[in-house]
């Protein structure tokens, strides 16, 4: 039975009127009131989370990089804010949007000599691949050399370097989003993009492919 101290019609009318994938509260006692059953494993914690831990202090709302959701398997971002009651901490409230979008884009992108497109986050994790294994994944997995070192280097740069994935040789590309902690990455197999024929048009082509997820 719900009484007027019960959250959880506040957080369904949260998520309803801003049409949010989902919203929930993490309480300091571990609950997790969520508008929905969010099929989250046995014993899970919301205190013990990235998006609780680190915003108990917070003085406003604040946006998280993209995850890849423990409930949905989906890209995501949160607003996560503290929530208080007559003056006490009473948990951080979430909400989550699903960044469906840009991952269909990403993995639109067709480029010459089998290129295709991947999401990184500049921690170094995989975000968004065709080959959904690698999702959630560090980037070190696809190549041993890209650490989120060489990754920043890359995209200062605009340098391609050749890298080895999936035991072909791969012209790799990488190119910030503006305003987020994500890159693109472009990879073209290496033959194809060196022909006289496919140089110029691969690399307009980079260029095409980062103006279409930005916009």
């Amino acid at each position: 039975a719900q009484t007027a101290d019960d959250p959880l019609p506040a957080i369904v009318q949260v998520a309803k009127s801003g049409k949010f994938e989902a919203a929930y509260l993490g309480t300091p006692d571990k609950q997790m009131i969520a508008d929905h059953d969010m099929q989250l494993p046995a014993g899970y914690d919301p205190t013990a989370r990235p998006w609780y831990k680190e915003n108990v202090g917070a003085t406003s709302t604040v946006m998280t990089a993209p995850y890849i959701d423990m409930s949905t398997k989906k890209l995501v971002i949160s607003f996560v804010q503290p929530v208080h009651k007559n003056g006490a901490f009473a948990g951080v409230l979430g909400t989550d949007v699903l960044l469906d979008d840009i991952v269909t884009r990403i993995l639109g992108i067709k480029l010459v000599g089998k290129g295709y497109g991947i999401l990184i986050g500049k921690d170094g994790q995989v975000l968004v691949h065709r080959d959904g294994e690698r999702v959630t994944k560090p980037a070190v997995e696809l190549a041993p050399e890209l650490k989120p070192e060489l990754l920043a280097e890359l995209a200062k740069s605009g340098e391609m370097r050749e890298v080895t994935l999936g035991g072909a040789a791969k012209y790799f590309y990488v190119r910030a989003i503006e305003g987020t902690d994500l890159y693109l990455a472009l990879a073209v197999d290496k033959s194809l993009a060196l022909s006289p024929l496919n140089a110029l048009f691969w690399q307009a082509l980079i260029m095409l492919a980062v103006i279409l997820l930005v916009v």
